[in-house]
């Protein structure tokens, strides 16, 4: 918890290696912890349509339809940084007419 919590919300990945059942777990141990303290995370996402079945319908985040490599995609903003779930890619949206620069680019 103490390396995966950004302001109010987690972000945490698994190894391939690791199976759905790893994720799932720390869904619930997460999830039993913040209720103690009188919080919870609501905007649950996972690349893994096993562990999103395990999480509340009302608890899980909204996907929004973002372009994304020239294709239409289902992507959640992480970070300012957009997520391709089903792809499980990460992408940037830049503004077209705009002159390209490293600092633009950061």
């Amino acid at each position: 918890m103490l390396n995966d919590f950004y302001v109010e919300g987690c972000l945490v990945s698994f190894p391939d290696d690791e199976t759905d059942e790893t994720a799932m777990k720390f869904v619930l141990q997460i999830s039993s912890i913040l209720e103690k303290c009188g919080s919870e995370l609501t905007t649950w996402l996972s690349n893994s349509q096993n562990v999103l079945r395990t999480i509340p319908e009302a608890e899980r985040s909204r996907p929004v339809e973002l372009e994304l490599n020239s294709g239409s995609d289902l992507c959640e903003r992480v970070l300012g940084v957009h997520w391709n779930v089903d792809r499980d890619a990460f992408g940037f949206s830049i503004e077209e007419n705009v002159n390209v620069t490293r600092r633009t680019a950061l």
